[in-house]
């Protein structure tokens, strides 16, 4: 069983059906970053462009988060909290991305060993987005999620033009 069905073992067990499109759109962003992540846990094949492709699918995605999801959120005061916790969260998954950026490839085990700290550190994220923040979403902010929807969806656009990701 790979990292990746792990997360997603635990996601479907707290999962609820039909999530609202905005939801569905991190979730797909997410489950990509699974999947970049498991081909770095298996150390083989072009490893210094997967790990660039996860690098920045990951920087966009993070930076997705923040510009549309987590403002949104924290618009509700009784989650300001929480939406700094996920703040301090993408700060501790970068410093183990530059880790992982600075660890040679020709080094299997201090590279393999970089990959599961990013691992670790975005399954604990992500496993909170799902079980807590997709469903504060929910919760409070029911009429405003079409929108984000297309907020983010705009968004992930400029990103990926910025990224130089197709």
């Amino acid at each position: 069983m790979t990292a990746h069905d792990r997360r997603e073992e635990e996601v479907v067990r707290t999962k609820k059906p039909e999530r609202p499109i905005a939801l569905q759109l991190l979730r797909q962003e997410q489950e990509l970053i699974g999947r970049l992540l498991d081909r770095l846990l298996v150390p083989e094949g072009d490893l210094e462009h997967e790990r660039q492709v996860l690098i920045e699918e990951l920087e966009r995605h993070m930076r997705l988060e923040e510009q549309v999801f987590y403002p949104a959120l924290g618009r509700m005061e009784v989650l300001t909290s929480f939406v700094q916790s996920l703040h301090d969260q993408h700060a501790r998954i970068r410093l183990a991305v530059l880790q992982l950026a600075q660890a040679a490839v020709t080094d299997k085990t201090a590279f393999v060993r970089a990959a599961e700290q990013v691992n670790e550190l975005v399954t604990m994220h992500v496993l909170e987005e799902q079980n807590r923040a997709f469903t504060y979403a929910e919760e409070y902010l029911t009429s405003e999620l079409d929108a984000i929807a297309v907020e983010l969806e705009d968004c992930r656009e400029a990103l990926r033009g910025a990224f130089g990701v197709g």
